[in-house]
């Protein structure tokens, strides 16, 4: 039994607010990076108990394996974050230059996360606004160069609903487009344009598959889950279930 699914709904904003007042440092990334907004832990809450071969592993074991691509038989390499979780932020170039690093049978996705309204609703149209949004600068080939100033612009307050965050409207993503030299008009097109709409529908999929409950996260070829929660050994985990995953995988493994 996945421990997630014996929770009781009403502990989720708890876990959502503990979160966010979590602090945690990130090599080489500001002195005060943030835990990202992660509604699940990594290591089972007390009093619940691990998974078998769980324990204090650091990660999550998906029980039905969950890519988000199965075109090719590479080692999938999901990194899925949020323009408004201050983690991401902060361990963004780290991630970044670790997927620029891994050799040619690893094909990393970059996903938007798309928190679902199952979830009590935390998140949901904060995610879904910045989630289209990074999807359609994807569509217009300016992206990852606009993904840090889209992180500041999202975590600077300036939602007039008052909840903390920017870029949740059309309006102040044709004025962060037209700030980056786009044409505004064209990024208003790409919003809901077919390709942008398909590529959302796989990711929230995806995401349901998996069971991905909070970011930073990495998903390792749909076996595995690691949440930011690690700090430092976020990455150096990766490394090793991918290495596990090429030795699988050498010895006659399904691909998933």
């Amino acid at each position: 039994m996945n421990p997630r699914t014996i929770m009781p709904q009403a502990l989720l904003p708890l876990l959502a607010l503990l979160a966010t007042l979590a602090l945690m440092a990130w090599p080489g990334g500001p002195a005060r990076a943030q835990v990202g907004q992660s509604l699940g832990q990594a290591q089972p809450p007390q009093g619940v108990p691990a998974l078998p071969g769980q324990e204090q592993a650091g990660y999550e074991t998906i029980e039905s394996p969950a890519r988000f691509d199965d075109g090719d038989d590479s080692i999938e390499l999901a990194i899925l974050f949020w323009y408004g979780c201050p983690a991401c932020r902060a361990s963004d170039p780290a991630t970044d230059a670790f997927a620029l690093s891994l050799p040619g049978d690893v094909r990393v996705e970059r996903l938007p996360m798309f928190f679902p309204e199952s979830l009590g609703g935390l998140y949901a149209a904060e995610s879904q606004a910045h989630g289209r949004l990074f999807l359609a600068l994807e569509a217009l080939g300016v992206e990852p160069g606009a993904r840090q100033a889209a992180f500041d612009a999202a975590q600077t307050p300036g939602d007039p609903g008052g909840r903390g965050y920017g870029l949740l409207d059309q309006e102040s993503q044709e004025t962060f487009a037209a700030g980056l030299g786009l044409d505004g008009e064209g990024l208003l097109r790409a919003l809901d344009s077919p390709p942008v709409l398909e590529r959302e529908g796989r990711i929230k999929d995806f995401i349901g598959r998996a069971g991905l409950m909070g970011v930073p996260a990495l998903v390792i070829n749909g076996r595995y889950i690691i949440y930011y929660a690690h700090g430092p050994a976020f990455l150096g985990l990766a490394e090793r279930l991918i290495e596990s995953e090429r030795a699988r995988l050498a010895q006659g493994g399904a691909s998933d």
